[in-house]
């Protein structure tokens, strides 16, 4: 199996590229350019295109500007950071490796299964890909330490689950379509957030675009956070589109353990499903609304069901 890099961030302070050999170095003015040798690596463009062969970077004082690719036909490509998502070397350490504030975005005990179904042990981190849709909850790069200190990097395509043991706490991450989403309960129930809400909050997505044209998208998203900090706005508003603004409400996966298939829960559908669900459990009323709806399956995990 391939060992990849490090995501080199498009902004990179020197220390970061320090996997990189210098080759030269000149200044022009004000800048100090740098040059890297040619090594073995990958660019992903921002059309999701994926590009092997020998890297080297153009950075003008500690930010990068251009990605070179030589390939094995000896043909070459460059581009600018604007057209990149990400790139790399082909091996690394955990040394390469910035801690992040975050402890799942950090090394921890654990194991992926892979989608064909291999366990595969070692310290995991999960991480995003640079320049997606920042969900707390949503991970599509996720790492693998072996014992000898090298890092594999795999995207959601390439497996099913990843599990990490944080201070005694199982975190979770199951794929869901193309990412991997963090669980919230697992038990009888599994349960996660949905990553692609399908409800719309037509009040919200309404007074949004009557007040775009004076306020920006995140002061729209501001007033209606009630208390919360942005970042939690984000979450529960998740899609925010340029020409149309629509907002969408927060909803949730569920399925019973064993099961393959999640079913979508809604402000629209929760409490049906929930009468159902709690029928010969509790006659708790809380249970049946769609705020409660964590606490309520926590609930259902510890003391219902066969």
């Amino acid at each position: 199996m391939k060992i990849i890099a490090l995501i080199v961030l498009l902004t990179i302070p020197s220390i970061a590229f320090c996997q990189y050999k210098v080759q030269s170095t000149m200044t022009s003015g004000k800048k100090q350019i740098t040059t890297t040798q040619y090594d073995d690596g990958y660019v992903i463009l921002n059309t999701g295109d994926r590009k092997e062969g020998l890297l080297q970077l153009k950075i003008v004082n500690n930010d990068t500007t251009e990605i070179r690719i030589k390939f094995e036909d000896k043909s070459k490509a460059k581009f600018s950071r604007y057209d990149v998502s990400e790139f790399g070397l082909n091996s690394m350490t955990t040394d390469d490796i910035r801690e992040a504030k975050n402890p799942v975005k950090n090394f921890h005990p654990g194991y992926l299964i892979l989608e064909s179904g291999e366990k595969v042990e070692g310290k995991v981190a999960c991480r995003n890909v640079e320049n997606e849709i920042n969900q707390s909850f949503v991970k599509t790069k996720i790492m693998l330490e072996n014992s000898n200190g090298e890092v594999t990097i795999y995207t959601p395509e390439n497996l099913k689950l990843a599990f990490q043991s944080i201070e005694d706490m199982d975190v979770i991450h199951e794929k869901y379509k193309t990412v991997m989403v963090e669980r919230i309960l697992t038990g009888k129930f599994i349960v996660m957030r949905n990553p692609f809400p399908t409800t719309k909050n037509e009040f919200a997505s309404a007074l949004a675009e009557s007040t775009k044209d004076d306020l920006n998208e995140e002061l729209v998203k501001e007033s209606f956070k009630s208390g919360n900090d942005l970042n939690e706005i984000k979450e529960n508003y998740e899609t925010i589109d340029s020409a149309e603004i629509n907002i969408f409400q927060k909803e949730y996966l569920v399925k019973k353990s064993g099961m393959e298939d999640y079913l979508i829960l809604t402000k629209k559908n929760y409490k049906d499903w929930a009468t159902n669900a709690f029928r010969d459990c509790s006659d708790d009323n809380s249970h049946l609304r769609y705020n409660n709806i964590e606490e309520a399956l926590a609930y259902y995990n510890q003391n219902c069901g066969n």
